[in-house]
């Protein structure tokens, strides 16, 4: 994956490779974004090829980056874990803007066979926000367009902000 990585990167002016602890992400933000998302498909196409079919890896198309990662590790993963390590949990919030989120989405999602996570926090507690575009498909079941409107909601709930919530699977929105 590194060897593909490189080779695309010498040839992408302005993208860069990252090494996190279990993926590796290469990032086209910077470069020519006509040329750039070009390259990503190209690499994409080369990853599956020589790689997907030969170990337990995923390719996930982010935004302006590809990421290669273990099937069994992925966010969704880490937020089942935190949970079950933290019992009695009672209010989650998971924000996020990229596909790479979507994992911890669905994780936190009910089910109608039980909690599936094995920890104590009700489903009512859990909240998922996207941040985004409004057309944007995603798990979660709340949505803000930027940032800014992440953290003028937390004022909100924290007291300091004016802002009234809005109900699950609709757009949150925030005065500017």
């Amino acid at each position: 994956v590194s060897e593909i990585f490189a080779y695309y990167t010498e040839r992408t002016l302005g993208s860069f490779v990252e090494h996190k602890r279990a993926s590796i992400t290469w990032h086209y933000r910077l470069a020519d974004p006509d040329y750039g998302s070009f390259q990503a498909k190209e690499c994409q196409n080369h990853l599956e090829d020589a790689i997907i079919s030969k170990l337990p890896v995923e390719v996930m198309v982010g935004k302006k980056n590809l990421e290669v990662r273990p099937i069994a590790i992925n966010k969704g993963e880490i937020v089942r874990r935190l949970l079950a390590a933290r019992q009695g949990t009672d209010f989650v919030f998971c924000v996020g803007d990229d596909r790479t989120d979507e994992d911890m989405f669905r994780a936190l999602l009910p089910h109608p066979q039980g909690d599936a996570l094995g920890d104590s926090t009700a489903a009512g507690a859990r909240f998922t926000c996207t941040v985004g575009p409004t057309g944007k498909k995603t798990s979660a079941a709340w949505h803000v367009n930027t940032p800014g409107h992440v953290i003028t909601l937390l004022g909100t709930w924290a007291g300091t902000g004016d802002t009234p919530l809005s109900p699950p699977q609709a757009t949150i929105e925030v005065e500017e």
